[in-house]
C-alpha cells in the first residue's frame, strides 16, 4: 500500500512511502516516522493508493514508514471531512491545513496522552458515612462530596482534596480510582436572577430553537445591548452544559471583559472551568487543550479564530461573537475564514449556530435580507428596551479649527467642561496617525516648535515645509537646529506616546491612561477589576486605539470622541468606510449600560457625506446607502472578489509568470469567461523579514461558483508548466479585506 505524506518542511510537500506487509497499516491522519535524506521527520498520513503499479514502486524506488506513532487519528472524522472540504474550496494544499492547525509540539512527534481517571464512592463507604465512624474531618468531607458525584483527578485542587486523604480511603475499600469510559451529566440550576435584562418569552425562544432536529440557516441576534449579549450567552452555554456537550465560542480577543465575565459566572456559580485556546497560549497549555477537547466530558471553549478546527466530540452549539473583524487572517501563509468554516462546520454537525453583532456588516444584512440567516430581533420581546443614550453629536473640521497638537481647541473646551462632573472621557485615536508627521533633530531628538504659540509644527512631505496647526503660518525648514544647532533631522509620525504627553501639559492635574499595543497585560492587570472591567470613582481621561476600546468594559463614561478618522476617509480600500462605521458603533456599544448621558465627538479632515449620515442618523440608514452605493458600483456583497497571491524566493520566476499570465492565461480566462473582470497583476514586492517576492491578481464576477471553476481552471492552466513550481499559490475566496 502506497501512502501519502505530508512532512513539516517549508515547502509543506507531500512525498509518497510505502507501507509493508509485516507493519501495521495507519489510519488517516495519524503521525508516522518516515526516512527523509539522511534522518527521520514525522510526518502526516493525508490519503491511501491503492493502484500504484509495480513499475512506479520500480522507477521511484519508494521508501517505507518507519514506525507508526498514534492509534487513532488526531483530527476525527467530521473535522477530517471539513478540512477537505475547505481545500477543495479555497483551493489550498491539504497537508498545509494539517499542518498550520496542529499545536508545534505534535508536530515534533510528542506524545500526550492524558488518563482522565475518576474517583467514586463505593457501597462500604456509604454505609460508613451512615454510621458513627472515627474517621477524620477531611476524610468524611470527602466522601460526602463523593456520594453526591464523581471527581475527575484533573478536580481535586479544586474541590481541596489531599491526594493522602483519598489514597488512605483507597486502601480502606472506601472510594476507587478508575478510568472514565463513560460522562456523568450534572443537572445544573437555572436561576432567573442572572438574567434580569432578558424577557422569559425570550428563554424560551431560544429553549425551543435548540430543540429543533434540523438547522438549515444560522441564528442572527440584532437589537441586542452589551448586557443582553453577555446574559444570551451565558444562556446558550448553561442549556448545552446542561444537555452534556460541549459549546464552542469564537471571540476576536479572549482579553474581554465578555470573556472574564463568562469565565467567572460559570466558575462562581457552577464550578465549570472555561477552557480559553489562543494562539498566544504555550505549546503544552495547547496540546493539553487539544488532547481534553477529543474527550466526550462536556466542556465550554472560548477561542480565537484558530479554535474552530478543534478536535470537538459531542460538540452541541457554535457562537461566532463579530463584533471586531472576523473575517481573515493570514496564520503561517494559511487563509481562512472564520465564520465561513463556522457555518460549514455546523451545517456538517447538524449543531446551532448563532452570530451576533453590534452593527452588521453588509454581507450580513444581504444574507438577512435574502432570509439565509434566520434573525431574531432582542427588542421584539422587551417591553423596555434600553439601548445607549447619544443626547449631543458634535462634528469639528479640523481644516476650519485650531488645534493643539491632534487635539481642536473646541474639543479641549469640551473635555474640560466634562472633567468638572467627575466622570471618565474616552478618546479613540490610530496607534499611528499616517496624517501628521513631525520633524526631529537627529542629535538632541527634541522636536521643531513654532516660536509664537510652542506647538510642534506639521512636516509637510509635498510641499517640504512646516505649517502651524494653530497659528495657521508656514515656515520653511531651517538649515540647523535651534536647539543643538545639528543639521539633519529626521520625520516622526505622531503616535499614542506624544497624545498622552500634549494632554498631560494641558490638564497636569488629571490621571491619563493610554492603551496601545505597546501595553503590558501587568499594565493592564493594575486597572482593571475581576471582569476585566474598567471603573473610576475621579476624573480620568483613556486614550485607547480602536482594538483595544471593544475590550474593556468602561464605566463612567461622558464623553467618547474619534480623533484620527482620516485612515478611513483617504483608503483606497472601498470597504474603510464601512469599517468607520462599525467602529463607531461597536465602542458605544460596550458604553450602553452606562446610566450617564453620553456625548460623541468627531474629528474629520472635511466633510463627507456618508460619515454625516452615520453621525447623524441611526446605522440601519447608513446601511442602506452603503448597499446603495455597492450595488450601483457593482462591489461586493453584489459581485464577488477572489484574490490569487503568489510568492516566491526568485524573482525572476514571478516575472516570467507574469509575463506569461498577461500574454497567455488572461486572454484564454476571458473567453472562458467574457464578463470576467481582471485587476493586475500588482507591481512585484519584496517582504522586510523574508528574502520572498510576492505580488496578486483579483478577479471579479457574478457568481461564487463559476468563480470556484474559474480557479480551478486557473490552477490546471499553471500545473502543466514546470517552471512555476516553485511559486506559492494562496487563493483568497471570499476576500472582504481586498
Amino acid at each position: 500500500m502506497i501512502l501519502e505524506i505530508v512532512i513539516p518542511i517549508l515547502s509543506h510537500r507531500c512525498f509518497y512511502y510505502m507501507c509493508n506487509s509485516y507493519t501495521i497499516v495507519p489510519k488517516i491522519g495519524v503521525r508516522v516516522q518516515v526516512p527523509f535524506r539522511n534522518r527521520l521527520l514525522i510526518g502526516i498520513v493525508l490519503r491511501y493508493h491503492n493502484k500504484f503499479k509495480i513499475s512506479h514502486l520500480i522507477k521511484y524506488k519508494l521508501k517505507s514508514i518507519d514506525t507508526v506513532i498514534d492509534t487513532h487519528s488526531l483530527f476525527g472524522t467530521s473535522l477530517w471531512n471539513l478540512l477537505i472540504w475547505y481545500s477543495n474550496y479555497s483551493h489550498i494544499y491539504l497537508g498545509k491545513i494539517v499542518l498550520n492547525i496542529l499545536p508545534l509540539l505534535l508536530r515534533k512527534g510528542i506524545i500526550y496522552t492524558k488518563k482522565y481517571l475518576c474517583w467514586s464512592i463505593t457501597d462500604s463507604g456509604k454505609k460508613k458515612l451512615q454510621l458513627p465512624s472515627k474517621l477524620g474531618k477531611k476524610q468524611i468531607f470527602t466522601l460526602s462530596l463523593l456520594k453526591k458525584k464523581n471527581i475527575y483527578n484533573l478536580e481535586i485542587k479544586k474541590y481541596k482534596i489531599s491526594n493522602a486523604v483519598l489514597s488512605s480511603l483507597s486502601i480502606k475499600g472506601f472510594c476507587i480510582l478508575q478510568k472514565t469510559h463513560y460522562v456523568q451529566k450534572i443537572v445544573y440550576v437555572f436561576q432567573r436572577k442572572h438574567y434580569p435584562n432578558l424577557n422569559i418569552l425570550f428563554l424560551k425562544e431560544i429553549e425551543k430553537i435548540l430543540k429543533k432536529n434540523k438547522y438549515t440557516c444560522p441564528f442572527y441576534f440584532s437589537d441586542i445591548n452589551f448586557l443582553q449579549k453577555v446574559e444570551v450567552y451565558l444562556f446558550l452555554l448553561y442549556l448545552i452544559l446542561n444537555k452534556g456537550q460541549t459549546s464552542l465560542l469564537i471571540v476576536p480577543c479572549t482579553n474581554t471583559t465578555l470573556v472574564y465575565y463568562i469565565k467567572n459566572f460559570f466558575y462562581d456559580n457552577y464550578d465549570v472551568d472555561v477552557l480559553i485556546y489562543d494562539t498566544k497560549l504555550n505549546e503544552t497549555k495547547k496540546i493539553k487543550i487539544w488532547d481534553f477537547s477529543k474527550t466526550s466530558i462536556p466542556k465550554i471553549i472560548i477561542s480565537t479564530k484558530m479554535g474552530i478546527f478543534l478536535p470537538l466530540t459531542k460538540l452541541g452549539l457554535i457562537i461566532v461573537d463579530e463584533e471586531c473583524d472576523l473575517n481573515h487572517i493570514y496564520y503561517n501563509k494559511f487563509i481562512f475564514n472564520a465564520k465561513l468554516v463556522a457555518i460549514e462546520r455546523a451545517k456538517k454537525e447538524n449543531i446551532p449556530i448563532f452570530l451576533t453583532s453590534s452593527s452588521l456588516s453588509i454581507t450580513s444584512y444581504k444574507e438577512i435580507v435574502e432570509k439565509r440567516y434566520h434573525e431574531i430581533r432582542v427588542s421584539v420581546f422587551q417591553e423596555k428596551i434600553t439601548k445607549y443614550h447619544v443626547y449631543k453629536n458634535t462634528l469639528i473640521y479640523l481644516k476650519k479649527e485650531r488645534n493643539i497638537g491632534i487635539y481642536s481647541v473646541q474639543l479641549i473646551k469640551i473635555i474640560s467642561r466634562h472633567l468638572l462632573k467627575n466622570t471618565v472621557i474616552l478618546l479613540i485615536l490610530e496607534d499611528n496617525n499616517i496624517f501628521y508627521n513631525l520633524l526631529q533633530c537627529d542629535n538632541c531628538k527634541k522636536m521643531l516648535q513654532c516660536f509664537r504659540c510652542n506647538n510642534y509644527y506639521k512636516f509637510n512631505k509635498s510641499c517640504n515645509n512646516l505649517f502651524c496647526p494653530y497659528c495657521f503660518c508656514q515656515e520653511n525648514i531651517p538649515n540647523f537646529c535651534i536647539y543643538c544647532g545639528f543639521f539633519s533631522f529626521s520625520v516622526r509620525l505622531f503616535d499614542i506616546e506624544l497624545a498622552k504627553k500634549y494632554l498631560s501639559d494641558i490638564f497636569p492635574n488629571v490621571k491619563i491612561l493610554s492603551f496601545s499595543k505597546n501595553i503590558t497585560s501587568e499594565e493592564i492587570k493594575k486597572n482593571v477589576d475581576k471582569n476585566y472591567c474598567l471603573d473610576f470613582c475621579s476624573s480620568t481621561i483613556i486614550l485607547s486605539t480602536p482594538d483595544f476600546a471593544n475590550r474593556f468594559l468602561i464605566k463612567n463614561v461622558s464623553l467618547v470622541a474619534f480623533l484620527s478618522l482620516e485612515k478611513y476617509l483617504y483608503s483606497n480600500n472601498f470597504r474603510s468606510i464601512e469599517y468607520c462605521g462599525k467602529l463607531y458603533y461597536s465602542v458605544l456599544f460596550v458604553l450602553m449600560n452606562s446610566k450617564l448621558k453620553i456625548r460623541t465627538v468627531i474629528q474629520t479632515p472635511e466633510e463627507n457625506f456618508l460619515l454625516t449620515t452615520l453621525f447623524k442618523k441611526n446605522y440601519s440608514y447608513f446601511l442602506n446607502e452603503l448597499c446603495k452605493n455597492r450595488k450601483n458600483l457593482l462591489l461586493p456583497p453584489f459581485r464577488y472578489h477572489t484574490v490569487i497571491w503568489f510568492e516566491c524566493i526568485q524573482e525572476q520566476v514571478i516575472i516570467l509568470f507574469t509575463k506569461y499570465f498577461k500574454k497567455i492565461l488572461c486572454k484564454k480566462l476571458l473567453l472562458f469567461a467574457p464578463d470576467l473582470i481582471i485587476i493586475g497583476p500588482e507591481l512585484i514586492k519584496k517582504r522586510k523579514y523574508t528574502n520572498c517576492y510576492y505580488s496578486k491578481i483579483l478577479f471579479s464576477y457574478f457568481s461564487i461558483t463559476f468563480l470556484q471553476n474559474i480557479l480551478v481552471f486557473f490552477s490546471k492552466k499553471i500545473s502543466v508548466h514546470s517552471q512555476f513550481k516553485d511559486i506559492n499559490f494562496l487563493f483568497d475566496v471570499d476576500s472582504e479585506k481586498n
